[in-house]
């Protein structure tokens, strides 16, 4: 589940979202919910770098399984940042020293 969006699911996913927000604040009668696209949408994004071997990828954990996932690609990031994704782990695998010495971007 890691970077990825399900558009198709995007209106339903949104409308649990603010029930449970009205749930938790009932004073919030008259909640305005403004919807993001439903992909590239965050502007904001950090991933560790991982080192095994001659391999360095950008991973995430799973925060259920505390399992390491290899991130390709991340959809939910703004155009921007997914575009920039493979071009900066190129860079970095190019480069012994942010090779072996960067864990996070």
């Amino acid at each position: 589940m890691l970077c990825q969006v399900f558009p198709e699911q995007y209106q339903s996913q949104l409308d649990e979202k603010t029930q449970r927000l009205q749930d938790l604040v009932p004073s919030l009668h008259h909640l305005t919910v403004f919807a993001s696209e439903p992909k590239n949408y965050r502007a904001r994004a950090e991933f560790r770098i991982w080192h095994e071997g001659d391999d360095t990828n950008y991973i995430m954990f799973d925060q259920e399984t505390k399992q390491k996932v290899n991130i390709k690609q991340c959809p939910m990031a703004i155009e921007s940042i997914a575009d920039l994704m493979p071009n900066l782990m190129a860079e970095i695998i190019a480069d012994e020293v942010l090779r072996l010495r960067l864990f996070q971007v």
